[in-house]
């Protein structure tokens, strides 16, 4: 009885989980796509051996969502491959290339990369349209795909990598570009910015599709009764830290802008105007270029750095923090804000283009500042601390049209995305045929 079989392609080395960025996007709309329509069906490719980071998006895929992996190159034989292949190089430098040594070095690595790719190959076969929620995606696909730009953010910042690293990404994203089916991105102003601007793409090969407020947070699962604790290496620790405090649940990058809030607890404690911390999640541990602001500012007792949290950590913390701060110098969207609303936690917004178009309809109600300059957000903290209850009250309100449109109505949209890819797929099919019939 199914109809459609989208591929959904979540492995980039590591697994993209359901608990922050693009794994959030995937989360919502595989769910979205299996409760929209009872013909769809969802594969997930997880990276070999990390199957079990998508658990929970199965468990609630009302048994039409599944996860596959490829037989991957073991961690042994990719470091035996490499050392082949630079033997099978020196070997060629001296002449040797017609030997046995070469002729067996050659068909040793040729096997196992035919193994892998042989498989990557069978599995791409098993949907009808794939989605490559991620434009640095080095795979090719042989199916119809779509291409998901969410933003272009490293050419707009370029020392986030080096010249190589650059040069690198740039050919991967032309190479995924040109072979899509179509591009789309969930943003106008990403469209105009970074579709338009930067890939000079055509508005037929264009799609937007606006995401929705992320609803595995609103789930019944997610019930707290008390303080969330976690364990460390050598004791339990409360994850709500203790007095007032500004969350901003980021992975740590310089555009990101969180020394714009290290910089705002400083200021805020010389202004004498209250005790506020600020407590930063992301994937990793704080980054060296981040503690060294931490330090210029004598800020150590006002800066928590919780790493990784899971969903019902992070509802703890947006339950209890003050608010909820994005301070980013370019985004996509932001489902921080969107999750933090969810929870009753005010929300202040860094006045960028993006942003902006995200929470039009919440008007003057949304907080908004300059994220290059300290006195805006100190001005924006300050109205809130005058006037908490009434903000909240508003947020709340405006907040609900925005509540209007689900992941369900979403995936409406990208099964429609899906299908003229499909369509596009099968009339070149026809033409190729017509071409050899005459």
């Amino acid at each position: 009885d199914i109809r459609m079989r989208v591929g959904i392609w979540c492995d980039y080395g590591v697994t993209l989980g359901p608990s922050e960025g693009i794994g959030v996007f995937v989360d919502n709309l595989a769910r979205g796509l299996v409760r929209a329509k009872p013909d769809v069906q969802v594969l997930l490719v997880a990276h070999p051996g990390q199957e079990d980071v998508l658990d929970s998006v199965v468990e609630r895929g009302i048994g039409r969502i599944e996860v596959a992996s490829y037989l991957c190159i073991s961690d042994t034989a990719k470091r035996k491959t490499r050392l082949l292949k630079k033997l099978h190089r020196f070997l060629d430098l001296i002449g040797a290339k017609t030997t046995r040594w070469a002729s067996a070095i050659s068909s040793q690595i040729a096997s196992l990369e035919r193994e892998q790719n042989e498989s990557i190959h069978g599995l791409i076969s098993q949907a009808d349209v794939w989605l490559v929620p991620y434009v640095g995606l080095k795979q090719d696909f042989h199916k119809p795909h779509v291409v998901v730009i969410h933003d272009l953010v490293c050419y707009h910042f370029p020392e986030m990598l080096t010249a190589r690293q650059m040069r690198r990404l740039k050919q991967i994203v032309d190479r995924r570009v040109a072979s899509a089916g179509l591009v789309a991105c969930m943003s106008q102003f990403i469209r105009t910015s970074d579709l338009k601007g930067i890939l000079n793409l055509p508005d037929d090969r264009i799609r937007v599709v606006a995401a929705a407020v992320p609803d595995d947070l609103s789930s019944s699962q997610w019930k707290l009764t008390g303080p969330t604790h976690r364990m460390t290496e050598d004791t339990e620790q409360q994850i709500v830290p203790n007095g007032p405090f500004l969350l901003f649940p980021s992975a740590f990058r310089k555009y990101k802008n969180h020394k714009l809030l290290v910089e705002l607890v400083a200021r805020l404690k010389d202004l004498k105007l209250g005790s506020m911390k600020v407590v930063f999640t992301g994937n990793r541990n704080c980054p060296k270029w981040l503690r060294m602001i931490i330090d210029r500012h004598d800020a150590h007792d006002s800066v928590e750095v919780l790493g990784k949290v899971t969903r019902s950590e992070l509802i703890a913390l947006y339950r209890s923090a003050f608010a909820t701060v994005v301070p980013s110098l370019y985004e996509q969207g932001s489902f921080p804000l969107l999750e933090a609303l969810q929870h009753g936690c005010p929300a202040i917004s860094s006045d960028i283009p993006s942003l902006r178009e995200q929470f039009r309809e919440m008007g003057t109600d949304m907080i908004y500042f300059d994220p290059n300059r300290l006195e805006s957000l100190v001005e924006a903290v300050c109205n809130l601390q005058s006037n908490r209850n009434c903000i909240i009250a508003n947020q709340q309100a405006s907040f609900a049209k925005l509540k209007q449109r689900t992941w369900t109505d979403a995936a409406h949209d990208w099964l429609h995305v899906f299908s003229e890819v499909l369509e596009q797929h099968q009339a070149c099919d026809s033409d190729r045929e017509s071409i050899k019939a005459a």
